[in-house]
């Protein structure tokens, strides 16, 4: 997880242990490796540089230890930035994809959010409009887990206010 402290996952320098422990186990067949580096980053070139690290990684492990790769699971972390150009995140994964294309493995993406964050709309009753230092607030009838994400990692999120005289009511 990105040389960080977390619950997740195995640290590095214990690799080559649970290689081992997988391999001496006769009903586990190991196939591959799940990498997961970080959550909604908006940066193509660390997401691009973070997928060449897992196949070279994947490659110097499967040699060392005589894995037949067949998976690659290179997480998530695509962060949603409505502003972002998704052009260039496309292009550095095409070039990163053609780089490794001696590779035949499945390659696995856990993109839910990236996915689906233009599908939908999260409407709030707008209750009241508050002023502090010269910065408006708004008060929501909502509450702060319906729609954390966003303000949490400071990333942008438009939004519309549709007048109440323009709902129709259901």
């Amino acid at each position: 997880m990105a040389g960080v402290p977390t619950q997740f996952g195995i640290v590095e320098i214990a690799i080559p242990h649970a290689i081992a422990l997988a391999k001496s186990l006769p009903n586990v067949r190991l196939l591959g490796f799940h990498f997961h580096a970080i959550s909604n980053n908006c940066d193509s070139k660390t997401d691009a540089d973070f997928m060449d690290h897992c196949f070279e990684t994947s490659k110097r492990w499967g040699a060392e230890w005589n894995i037949d790769i067949s998976y690659l699971n290179v997480g998530g972390g695509i962060g949603i930035n409505y502003l972002f150009n998704w052009g260039d995140f496309t292009n550095r994964l095409e070039k990163t994809l053609e780089k490794h294309r001696d590779c035949s493995w499945k390659l696995l993406f856990e993109c839910g959010r990236y996915i689906t964050s233009s599908c939908g709309y999260y409407a709030a009753e707008v209750l009241d409009i508050k002023q502090n230092h010269g910065k408006y607030f708004c008060v929501v009838r909502g509450g702060i887990h319906h729609l954390r994400l966003p303000a949490a990692w400071k990333q942008s999120h438009p939004f519309t206010i549709v007048p109440i005289e323009s709902v129709i009511p259901l």
